[in-house]
Parts: C-alpha cells; sequence; structure tokens
C-alpha cells in the first residue's frame, strides 16, 4: 500500500516561550530563546485552550 511508509513518520514539535521584540539584535535574540523555556506542542495547545477557558467564563 502506497500510505504504509507514512505511519512511520514521527516529528517533534516543541514551542519556545522566548519574548522577542521587533528590532532586536541576533546576540538578543539568541540570548533570549536560549534562556526561554521549550514545551511540546501539544502540552503548549492544551495550556492555550485552558486559558481562553478561564477567559471566556
Amino acid at each position: 500500500m502506497a500510505l504504509a511508509p507514512v505511519g512511520g513518520l514521527h516529528l517533534n514539535l516543541n514551542v519556545k516561550d522566548a519574548v522577542l521584540e521587533v528590532g532586536m539584535a541576533e546576540d538578543q535574540i539568541k540570548a533570549a530563546t536560549a534562556a526561554a523555556s521549550t514545551t511540546d506542542i501539544i502540552s503548549y495547545y492544551n495550556k492555550v485552550q485552558s486559558q481562553k477557558s478561564v477567559k471566556a467564563a
């Protein structure tokens, strides 16, 4: 079957919570991203969704 190889595809998607601003220098961006925490995309999505639920209530 042509789709069988796709079943083995595994992606690790992460989100960094770095605070970035327009006009930052490269070294500032590198420092901000190095200091930021990393969260997997599913945990990040669940966190954002729960925050939306609290604000809507």
